[in-house]
């Protein structure tokens, strides 16, 4: 099938945090000794993570300075009616190829991702890119657990049967087909604190945001 986001990768963010959290202090190494099967995980400034800076990775980049360039009103004027035109193309779809796609896209999606506000600019989060069918299997399974007891408990039960025609329509839509279809799930998960070369915990500025 084909999207506005062709590349088919799946954005879940961490509603199963138990399962997800196990699978985070399984897998959660420095980039150079990173499982195979698991592609490694990058923060959101691009980097791999790592415990200390004597592992950096190729993904380490340099201070970019910034240069204000201002433009015309006009010129400002065009450059929004474009972008905002541009925006209304976008769509939420629970459909996805499994065509492979190259890491170096994904990467650079995660990069884009990356420069998204935060306080203090601490950017307390990971982005989780994991390829490994059985991994993804079994974050399938817990985010489908997750959604049924929404379903069935938590969401306001007038949201479920008169505001969603699918959920109302469908007894299994919290069924999530395409988190094992899509080439790659990106899971995004909460960072709490940084590691120093020396080993202690730093801890992060506004980490519940």
């Amino acid at each position: 099938s084909s999207s506005s986001f062709s590349i088919g990768a799946v954005v879940a963010s961490a509603v199963a945090g138990a399962s997800l959290g196990a699978l985070a202090s399984t897998y959660l190494r420095p980039a150079k000794t990173v499982r195979k099967d698991l592609i490694p995980f990058l923060s959101s400034q691009g980097k791999a993570v790592v415990t200390s800076k004597a592992n950096a990775s190729d993904h380490d980049h340099a201070h970019v300075d910034y240069h204000f360039e201002r433009i015309s009103h006009e010129d400002a004027r065009e450059r929004s009616k474009a972008f905002a035109e541009f925006l209304t193309m976008r769509r939420s779809l629970r459909f996805y190829s499994n065509e492979d796609v190259p890491l170096d896209i994904i990467e650079n999606c995660i990069e884009a991702a990356g420069t998204a506000p935060s306080g203090a600019h601490t950017q307390p989060w990971y982005f989780c890119v994991v390829k490994t069918a059985a991994l993804k299997e079994q974050i399938r399974q817990a985010v489908e657990i997750e959604e049924e007891v929404n379903y069935q408990r938590r969401m306001n039960k007038v949201w479920v049967g008169e505001c969603n025609i699918l959920v109302s329509a469908l007894p299994d839509a919290y069924i999530k087909p395409y988190l094992t279809e899509a080439p790659y799930i990106i899971v995004v998960m909460k960072r709490s604190h940084d590691v120093e070369p020396d080993g202690t915990r730093k801890e992060v500025y506004y980490p519940e945001q």
